[in-house]
């Protein structure tokens, strides 16, 4: 058998796998859609969808979706689009084309304060599902492969992932699956290579302000000169922790039967004892349960959960408070409450979109996930956390805001030059950290300006304007 037809054949395995395990039907009787962005994987992917259906001498229930995000170059992204079309006219195989409107992922990103990365692939997954729906879709074929597992794996584990997360990408969800997670990158252009086979590279996969290009290209090549086999120890973390989500996932929905849970508006209550008195792994899944039913858990920071659990054994009445909830126990009571609340409720308080506190004097402070003190010296303000991290910021007074970044800032240079905050932070390649990083801005006299962001809190540089 030639490298070629072992390949294929891995490919046809691995299919048969995913479908048996989503769906009991025969291959041939199921309407699978490929999603194609030119690259090398997704062209792969179709190819070998197409050689399966030739081999096996039977009719092609194939289409292909395309999704041109419009955010790169004109000719870029419109070349790939038509590359990909030409390339399905040539098997035969029929090509939808979805392009989004100009700007869109742009204005999405500033809406839901997200990275172009995350405002694209909710667009790309909204467009797929529609496509799905229309087309009668059984399963719809995405082109991961075993190198993006364990970028992934890799990633979240430097951004403190929990077992859920560093299970890495499923095979299969709902009807999506991935028949390329066994393959890596080099057999698949390799497999290309030999097919004789051209395909797309998008010019964003070598900007390294990007975390995933940046692991990519620069942590992984370093990785696989100095530590050989850690590829196979990511992806057994990766098996292992499937594992483990699995069993944590089965005690959660016990518990959370027994939470006796009750949901209003912008308020949910639950039995304390049963949330109280549960292992911590699962008390932990719960909470993040509980606060997606007021779709907050994206923004509530851990630590208050673990200020919470703190009063597992107090009898009288307590809160405590952050980005934008409020937790509570009433002594007469058998149960806790969460609810929404805005800054007229909690004046440290952060808003839904963040976290924002006006500090008028000295004093310590505590915002979101962080406690803090401030202290006005002689020539500015001292700020420092409780593990000992400070800055000091000159030509500062009272008052400042202490918050969290919009899209629109912008900062001062070296040179005195304006650049948008959202640049400096991807320079700090500090990914999920971006929106936890707090600025210090001037606001006792218009035009209000930031002076600093206080970046060394997660172990990256501070971003400080001097005067």
């Amino acid at each position: 058998m030639t490298e070629i037809e072992d390949f294929e054949k891995r490919f046809e395995e691995d299919l048969k796998l995913l479908v048996c395990d989503a769906k009991k039907d025969k291959f041939e009787n199921l309407y699978f859609g490929v999603a194609v962005s030119g690259g090398a994987d997704s062209i792969c992917l179709v190819t070998l969808l197409n050689e399966l259906y030739n081999r096996r001498k039977i009719k092609k229930n194939v289409k292909v979706i395309t999704v041109n995000h419009n955010i790169r170059k004109k000719e870029e992204t419109e070349g790939d689009a038509l590359f990909v079309q030409n390339y399905c006219a040539k098997l035969g195989i029929e090509c939808i084309r979805c392009d989004i409107k100009e700007g869109r992922v742009f204005s999405l990103c500033k809406e839901k304060h997200l990275s172009i990365e995350e405002s694209a692939r909710l667009i790309r997954y909204e467009a797929f599902s529609n496509f799905i729906k229309e087309h009668s879709i059984d399963f719809l074929c995405l082109a991961h492969n075993q190198n993006d597992q364990v970028e992934t794996v890799f990633m979240r584990f430097l951004t403190g992932g929990d077992t859920k997360s560093l299970r890495g990408i499923p095979s299969t969800r709902d009807r999506y699956i991935r028949p390329l997670l066994n393959f890596t990158r080099e057999e698949i252009e390799r497999y290309l290579k030999e097919r004789q086979i051209n395909f797309c590279t998008d010019s964003t996969n070598f900007d390294e302000n990007l975390f995933r290009n940046y692991i990519r290209r620069k942590i992984m090549p370093m990785l696989d000169k100095e530590r050989e086999g850690w590829k196979s120890a990511v992806l057994s973390l990766s098996l292992k922790m499937k594992d483990d989500d699995a069993f944590i996932n089965k005690e959660s929905e016990s518990a959370f039967s027994r939470l006796e849970l009750l949901l209003e508006e912008d308020k949910v209550s639950f039995n304390k004892d049963a949330f109280f008195f549960c292992d911590r792994a699962i008390a932990r899944r719960l909470w993040y349960r509980i606060l997606n039913c007021l779709n907050v858990g994206h923004r509530v920071p851990y630590s208050l959960f673990e200020r919470v659990l703190l009063h597992i054994g107090d009898k009288s009445s307590w809160t405590e408070t952050s980005s934008g909830v409020l937790v509570y126990f009433e002594s007469n009571s058998d149960r806790l409450f969460i609810r929404k609340v805005g800054t007229k409720d909690i004046k440290e308080d952060a808003t839904e979109s963040g976290f924002c506190l006006i500090i008028k004097k000295p004093g310590v402070y505590s915002v979101a996930s962080l406690t803090f003190t401030v202290e006005s010296k002689e020539n500015g303000m001292l700020f420092s956390s409780q593990d000992g991290r400070s800055v000091f910021v000159d030509a500062l007074s009272f008052p400042i805001a202490f918050r969290s970044r919009t899209g629109a800032d912008v900062v001062k240079d070296a040179s005195g030059k304006l650049r948008p905050l959202s640049k400096v932070l991807e320079s700090f390649k500090c990914g999920e950290y971006k929106d936890s990083i707090p600025v210090i801005e001037s606001v006792s006299k218009a035009p209000f300006a930031i002076k600093c962001v206080w970046a060394s809190l997660y172990s990256y540089s501070d971003w400080i304007i001097k005067g």
